[in-house]
């Protein structure tokens, strides 16, 4: 009878499923600070969510060179201590949403995480000076918020950003507009005199520790 007993709980055992991590490489990420990441960690993004919902891509020692990329839900991005996510500077590289540019978009993304003791790097001052630069010429469009966000969240549900290094945003490290249950808590900021986090009608929920 015990034998049984132990046989159904290590059956049990076996038939949870725990959230597994895929690093980086597996979707063609580089971490060599030249290659054009932005495709591939879209990939993996998008992978993610729909394929493998829960589980984590996880970044190791490198710099990961990347323009706009899209979140999605169900989706936990672990940046290893070492690992530095890298924002291109060109301005043409950045998508926005609802007039306000970012590195990290997620609009209604619904339980997306990302932790760890790496970095996420915006292209800072090099960036807003190209930007004055295109604007004076007439090159580039004045409307709305151009200057880039690192992370902007836009009616998002269950997001947690936690003891990350954040540095250089051109504008805001976080941006986040209407959303719940947001949690970013030991999060270090390094910026050019930009503010730390702008919030637009977030709920109580809402905790921000950095």
């Amino acid at each position: 009878m015990k034998r049984i007993i132990l046989t159904i709980i290590a059956l049990l055992t076996c038939s949870i499923a725990y959230p597994k991590q895929y690093q980086g490489s597996f979707f063609g990420m580089k971490s060599d600070g030249t290659t054009d990441n932005t495709a591939s960690f879209q990939k993996a993004l998008d992978w993610i969510s729909t394929e493998h919902p829960g589980d984590t891509i996880t970044l190791y020692v490198g710099r990961y060179l990347i323009g706009s990329v899209n979140i999605r839900s169900n989706v936990t991005l672990w940046l290893k201590e070492g690992a530095i996510l890298v924002a291109k500077s060109s301005p043409y590289e950045y998508d926005s949403l609802n007039g306000i540019t970012a590195l990290l978009l997620a609009d209604g993304v619904n339980n997306f995480h990302i932790y760890g003791q790496g970095v996420i790097e915006g292209a800072g001052e090099k960036t807003v000076t190209e930007i004055d630069k295109l604007v004076g010429k007439g090159l580039f469009p004045k409307t709305g918020n151009v200057i880039p966000s690192l992370l902007l969240l836009n009616g998002c549900k269950d997001i947690s950003v936690k003891d990350i290094i954040m540095q250089y945003p051109g504008d805001k490290a976080i941006t986040a507009i209407t959303c719940k249950s947001l949690h970013i808590d030991n999060v270090t900021v390094r910026n050019d005199d930009a503010a730390i986090f702008r919030n637009y009608s977030c709920e109580d929920e809402a905790s921000v520790s950095f």
